[in-house]
């Protein structure tokens, strides 16, 4: 086996192997419901932030309550990229299958603060955030059902 004009040892083709392995076994992983119920839940309870009263102590719950959400956030992705066991590679994702979708959420999150800093009233980022829960939810399904038709 040669790359480039030069020959590869065995460790290298090796790698290379269990690589093309991975990902084989990568095509064909249904991703589990609780990761996207997961992060559907996260992202539902974000709004949550803005009942703090504006003093030193709702200020203060409002960053623990951030960091908190980051870290639940970070152990559902490090456990399902564990669990599945794979690095995503962002690189290999077409920006034609995330752009869409990105800019849709990032309209409903816009819209739920407009609308939010116009009526004063909290019931716009909910239902915004709501929203997009519900998206995850759906996305999550159509990611699933494709896995399993590829399996």
């Amino acid at each position: 086996m040669e790359t480039n004009g030069s020959p590869i040892g065995p460790d290298e083709a090796a790698t290379a192997l269990r690589d093309a392995d991975a990902a084989a076994a990568l095509a064909h992983a249904v991703p589990p419901w609780w990761y996207f119920g997961s992060l559907a839940a996260l992202i539902a309870v974000t709004p949550v932030v803005e009942l703090a009263p504006a003093t030193a102590l709702g200020i203060t719950a409002t960053l623990v309550g951030i960091v908190c959400w980051a870290a639940l956030f970070g152990l559902v992705l490090g456990t399902f990229v564990r669990r599945i066991g794979f690095v995503p590679r962002l690189r290999r994702v077409q920006r034609r299958h995330v752009l869409p979708p990105l800019l849709v959420v990032v309209a409903i999150l816009v819209t739920g603060a407009i609308l939010h800093l116009a009526y004063d009233t909290l019931w716009p980022s909910f239902a915004a955030s709501g929203l997009v829960a519900a998206l995850v939810l759906v996305f999550g399904g159509v990611v699933r059902r494709t896995a399993r038709t590829r399996a």
